[in-house]
């Protein structure tokens, strides 16, 4: 498992482009597999990709301030999207996976996270 300092690092090296790592091309349309077991989307090996672009100082301060935002509203029980309360109809109540489902959002109706 990665430290909290190591893992701000990945984050603050990673790639724009970079889908995850059950896709296998980022959105440059690079397959991943083409650099081996190295990622070159984090900043930290020693193969470079030619489309290697990571995001500036200000846009990880952006998008770090909307990420505390939809955590602040999660944490109320309001939607990330509307901020709306959540509507919780299919929930399950009771039994072993009680307080499983999905949460919609009450005014959209859009999924905004599962358990």
């Amino acid at each position: 498992m990665l430290s909290p300092e190591e893992r701000k690092k990945r984050t603050d090296n990673k790639c724009r482009h970079f889908t995850g790592t059950a896709n296998k091309v980022c959105k440059n349309k690079i397959e991943y597999a083409s650099h081996g077991e190295d990622f070159p989307c984090f900043g930290e090996s020693n193969v470079i990709c030619c489309g290697y672009y990571p995001l500036t100082a200000e846009e990880l301060a952006t998008k770090e301030k909307e990420h505390e935002r939809h955590m602040d509203l999660m944490r109320r029980g309001l939607s990330s999207c509307c901020e709306a309360p959540f509507d919780t109809s299919q929930v399950i109540t009771s039994g072993r996976f009680k307080n499983h489902g999905p949460r919609f959002c009450s005014k959209c109706k859009r999924v905004c996270f599962m358990v």
